[in-house]
């Protein structure tokens, strides 16, 4: 009664895709243990899950993004979107001249309303609450919330002295 589906490569016979009764979907392993499992070895580098916008955007397009979307069920039986990963073009790209700037965004949702909170743009600086993050690390709060912008370092950790929540700044 294992009622079970595999693909199998017909010249050396190793199992590429599978499917089992639960409906866990596994590629490049025959025991899928969650919804979709993909294995693999790549010894010259990593193995990837590509997702691809392939749309062919006009030349002035910067809007062209890839994403993630993570629902939720709602009560009511209603898929909510809880949060999305993007991965979009920072400008036009011109990839004859080597310009191909990316962004990494994450939203949430509060409310109702998917907002981004974090960003990652092209250089690597960080914004949380801003989606131009002007430094390294750039934290902003919008003027109308009062409890303004902070950072919060808390450590539970006892004994050691130099275990604590610290702050180091250091030059050259």
């Amino acid at each position: 009664n294992d009622k079970r589906l595999f693909l199998q490569d017909q010249t050396n016979g190793a199992y590429r895709l599978a499917i089992l009764d639960n409906g866990n979907v596994g590629i490049g392993t025959t025991a899928p243990d969650s919804l979709l499992d993909i294995s693999g070895s790549n010894s010259s580098g990593s193995v990837a899950l590509t997702i691809q916008n392939t749309n062919n955007p006009s030349a002035d397009e910067t809007g062209q993004a890839a994403a993630i979307n993570f629902k939720l069920t709602h009560p009511t039986n209603t898929q909510i979107s809880a949060g999305t990963i993007y991965v979009g073009k920072a400008d036009d790209w011109n990839p004859g001249s080597g310009q191909a700037d990316s962004f990494m965004a994450f939203y949430t949702t509060s409310g109702g309303t998917s907002a981004e909170k974090v960003r990652i743009d092209d250089n690597g600086a960080v914004g949380i609450g801003t989606t131009s993050p002007n430094s390294l690390l750039h934290l902003e709060k919008s003027a109308n919330d009062i409890s303004g912008a902070k950072l919060t370092l808390d450590s539970s950790h006892t004994g050691n002295a130099d275990y604590g929540s610290t702050i180091a700044f250091q030059a050259g």
